[in-house]
């Protein structure tokens, strides 16, 4: 059975360590990213912002089509449902004057409020959308029959609300994503530089892809470019003359092995020369 390489083992230990110490910073990070994504921003005309106390309220399609940007109240009745449709979750709303519109919202800057004047002890509550935006434009066939499947039918389909903005949907999945791609880049790379300077140091010997010509670590640097004098040269224009048997003694004078594992050495001479493991 074949024993893993101390140096190798050290490198992975160290390597997991880094990368999991990323990850969890990374989710430090994004716990402040999401939290930040849930306040609250007011304002009475940025879109996808929570109204101020200065932006329209609009109660049908034709007072949007005169607003440059709007807010709506709107009753817990007049929320007929949610419909998510090619990445986005769309929220469709009875306005006051029966209408049914479509809007993308921003949820977390929509608030719960009530009418001043009733001063009863439950009054009726509603919610006040965000800043919104109608956006001309025929709304799509597959959005349109997935909310006629629902029981939905907009009473007009020729533009959508955009009460989101430059508020983009936070996902928590995304940035995990992300982050776990990043602990692992910089995981192996912590791996690749510890085994280097391990090897570099000469703690530990290098590993060299083809065994054979172990004799070769003179020469060879494990990770970088190692460059030959005269000897090599020489070599590499035996082979061009097709003289191979000549190249194979002077490779095995060169590193000090026999003529047999010379010969070897020049049938994987592609691979080595290939590899830039040899810079003439």
């Amino acid at each position: 059975m074949s024993k893993i390489r101390m140096d190798f083992a050290i490198a992975m230990v160290v390597a997991y360590g880094v990368g999991s110490l990323v990850n969890f910073g990374a989710g430090k990070v994004i716990d402040v990213m999401e939290e930040k994504s849930k306040e609250e921003v007011f304002s009475d005309i940025e879109i996808g912002a929570a109204a101020g106390e200065g932006t329209p309220i609009v109660e049908s399609i034709s007072d949007m089509m005169r607003e440059d940007y709007f807010t709506a109240h709107i009753k817990k009745e007049q929320e007929l449902g949610t419909l998510y449709y090619d990445g986005v979750f769309y929220h469709i709303y009875e306005l006051g004057s029966g209408e049914v519109v479509l809007a993308d919202e921003n949820f977390y800057n929509a608030q719960y409020d009530h009418d001043p004047d009733d001063t009863s002890m439950f009054p009726d509550i509603y919610r006040v959308l965000p800043v919104g935006r109608v956006v001309m434009g025929q709304l799509d066939e597959g959005l349109i029959e997935a909310a006629e499947e629902e029981g939905y039918a907009f009473t007009d389909t020729s533009f959508y609300i955009d009460m989101r903005g430059a508020f983009k949907e936070f996902s928590r999945e995304e940035w995990e994503g992300r982050a776990e791609l990043l602990s692992f880049v910089v995981g192996f790379a912590a791996f690749l530089l510890i085994r280097y300077l391990m090897i570099a140091s000469g703690v530990f010997p290098p590993v060299f892809p083809l065994r054979f010509l172990k004799s070769w670590k003179r020469y060879v640097n494990y990770y970088g470019i190692i460059y030959y004098g005269d000897e090599v040269k020489q070599i590499v224009e035996l082979r061009k003359k097709g003289k191979m048997d000549e190249a194979a003694y002077e490779l095995s004078k060169l590193i000090g092995v026999d003529n047999e594992e010379a010969q070897m050495a020049m049938r994987f001479w592609s691979d080595i020369y290939g590899e830039g493991i040899l810079k003439v």
